[in-house]
């Protein structure tokens, strides 16, 4: 009888999950979503062997990882205090020209012996980003849907880990300036979409 109920309340779980997920206020959303995921990826994977370990060697990277992790713990800390003051918009803004300019900079600049601090930087400022992107999303799908906090928690969890499975899988087809532009779209087209959903949902909010 137990085990029963268990499965009928994981079915529900189950259909009320996918019912939120094709729910027009997340499709918008679920991009910027997906985003966060690969961007976590792309520091793991790329940024790691690509500029961190390819540069300064292995014993580097720990070094660097500490770095992102610090940055984005403190982050995360001042965003608390700000987006009660000043709205989820413009954080949002400021960690989308915070990852353009690391975007470009990864285009733009190869490190080398005489820029070794661009590494450092990179680091630096993607996990700062990350600081805001990650706790304020979460904390939208929440807001987004009051009345399924939980289902939508949930929900936030699959569709980051998509992010996160959709870079891991194209980490060894193409080369890290091909995955730079593609974050490049999806960060460009998933905020677009949430402020669409903004302007469609909530007229007024900051």
């Amino acid at each position: 009888m137990e085990i029963s109920n268990n499965s009928v309340k994981l079915k529900t779980s189950v259909i009320t999950t996918l019912k939120l997920c094709v729910h027009p206020k997340h499709i918008l959303i679920s991009l910027l979503t997906i985003y966060n995921g690969m961007t976590l990826a792309f520091i793991m994977t790329e940024l790691t062997r690509a500029y961190a370990s390819c540069f300064f060697g292995l014993d580097k990277v720990s070094l660097c990882s500490m770095i992102f992790g610090a940055a984005d713990a403190f982050s995360a800390v001042i965003t608390g205090k700000l987006v009660a003051k000043i709205g989820r918009n413009i954080l949002f803004l400021v960690a989308f020209l915070i990852d353009v300019v690391c975007y470009v900079l990864c285009l733009l600049e190869l490190p080398n012996e005489h820029n070794q601090w661009l590494v450092y930087f990179l680091f630096f400022c993607l996990g700062a980003s990350d600081g805001v992107w990650q706790p304020l999303i979460m904390a939208m799908y929440g807001e987004y849907f009051p009345k399924q906090t939980i289902i939508a928690c949930n929900l936030w969890n699959v569709v980051i880990n998509v992010g996160y499975t959709f870079q891991f899988a194209i980490s060894t087809s193409l080369c890290v300036h091909s995955k730079i532009y593609i974050q490049l779209g999806v960060l460009v087209v998933g905020l677009v979409g949430y402020y669409a959903s903004q302007l469609l949902y909530y007229k007024g909010s900051k």
